[in-house]
C-alpha cells in the first residue's frame, strides 16, 4: 500500500454543523505547497469546522493536486456539491500588490515578471482589489490546479484569492490603524510582514525565513524602512507563533509593544474551538471578508 505524503494535524468540529445545511455555509480552502487548511461557516458567521493538513512538500504541481485528491477521496465532507461559497486562498509567493490609481488588469503578466518568475504554460493569472485597501494584489496559482477545484464544485461559486488579500483584510478590520502599526503573520520557514497607517495598506511583503535570525532581520528591516519607533508603534503577531517561541522572545528584546492577535472579531466560536490558541489561522478566517 502507497504511504500518504499528508497527516491530519488539527480537526475540530462544532456539534451544530449540519450536513443538510451545507447550501447554507461557506467552504474555505487554504493550499500552500505544504499545507491545506478547511475551514466551514454558517450563515450567523459561527466556525462550524476547521482542520489543518501537513502536507510533504511538493510544490505546486501534479503531485499536490493528487494528495489533495487524496484527500478529497477520502473526506465525508469535501466531496459535497452544494455550498454557498467556496473560497479559494493560494499561498506562494507569485504575488504583487499594485496601486489602484495604476492598475490596469492587461498588464497583469508585467507586474509579476518584477517581482517572481513566471511561466504562463503553467500559471493562471489573476487579480483581486481590496475592498478596505487602494490596492490590487495580482497573483500567479497553478492552472491546473484551479481548474481541478472549480470542476470539483460545478455547482457552487468558486473564489480565488491570495494569502496576501485575506491577510490584509483581516488586518485592515482588526486595528483602527490610527498610527503605524506592522502586522506579522508567521509561517514554517515563511513571514508575512504587513504595515499600516492611515487606516490603509502601506507595505506588504512575505519572505522565506529558514533561521531566527533572517526572521528578526526582515521584521527590524521594514519597521527601519518605514520609519516604525520601536518603543511606542505597536507590532501584532499571529500563526506558527507562541509567548514562549524562540521568535518571540526574539522580538520582545528589541521592539517595546509586541502583542499576540487574536480571532477575527466578526467570527464567532464554540467552546471547542478553545483549544486552538487565538493567534493560529488568522488568514484562513479571514478569507471570510474577500467578496
Amino acid at each position: 500500500m502507497e504511504k500518504s505524503n499528508y497527516r491530519l494535524t488539527k480537526n475540530i468540529k462544532d456539534d451544530k454543523l449540519d450536513v443538510d445545511k451545507l447550501g447554507d455555509y461557506i467552504l474555505s480552502l487554504k493550499i500552500g505547497d505544504s499545507i491545506f487548511q478547511i475551514s466551514i461557516v454558517d450563515a450567523d458567521h459561527k466556525c462550524l469546522l476547521l482542520e489543518n493538513y501537513v502536507i510533504d512538500n511538493v510544490g505546486f504541481n501534479d503531485q499536490l493536486i493528487k494528495t489533495l485528491a487524496d484527500i478529497f477521496e477520502s473526506h465525508h465532507l469535501l466531496k459535497a456539491g452544494f455550498w454557498k461559497e467556496v473560497k479559494v486562498i493560494i499561498s506562494n509567493r507569485k504575488f504583487t500588490l499594485v496601486p489602484d490609481t495604476v492598475f490596469d488588469k492587461e498588464k497583469l503578466a508585467d507586474y509579476l515578471r518584477l517581482n517572481t518568475d513566471l511561466d504562463l504554460r503553467s500559471d493562471a493569472l489573476h487579480y483581486y482589489k481590496q475592498l478596505k485597501s487602494n490596492s490590487v494584489v495580482v497573483f500567479a496559482a497553478n492552472s491546473k490546479l484551479i481548474s481541478w477545484l472549480k470542476a470539483s464544485y460545478p455547482n457552487s461559486a468558486v473564489h480565488v484569492v491570495h494569502q496576501a488579500n485575506a491577510f490584509i483584510e483581516g488586518v485592515l478590520n482588526y486595528d483602527n490603524h490610527t498610527e503605524k502599526t506592522m502586522f506579522l503573520m508567521c509561517e514554517k520557514n515563511r513571514l508575512s510582514v504587513a504595515i499600516t497607517n492611515e487606516k490603509d495598506i502601506v507595505f506588504f511583503n512575505k519572505f522565506v525565513t529558514p533561521t531566527t535570525a533572517d526572521f528578526f532581520k526582515y521584521v527590524a528591516a521594514s519597521f527601519q524602512l518605514y520609519g516604525l519607533n520601536q518603543n511606542t508603534n505597536k507590532l501584532v503577531v499571529w500563526g506558527d507563533i507562541t509567548k514562549n517561541s524562540l521568535e518571540y522572545i526574539e522580538l520582545n528584546k528589541y521592539f517595546k509593544n509586541v502583542s499576540l492577535g487574536g480571532r477575527p472579531p466578526f467570527l464567532k466560536f464554540n467552546y471547542m474551538f478553545d483549544e486552538v490558541d487565538d493567534q493560529q489561522y488568522f488568514d484562513l478566517y479571514s478569507t471570510m471578508l474577500c467578496e
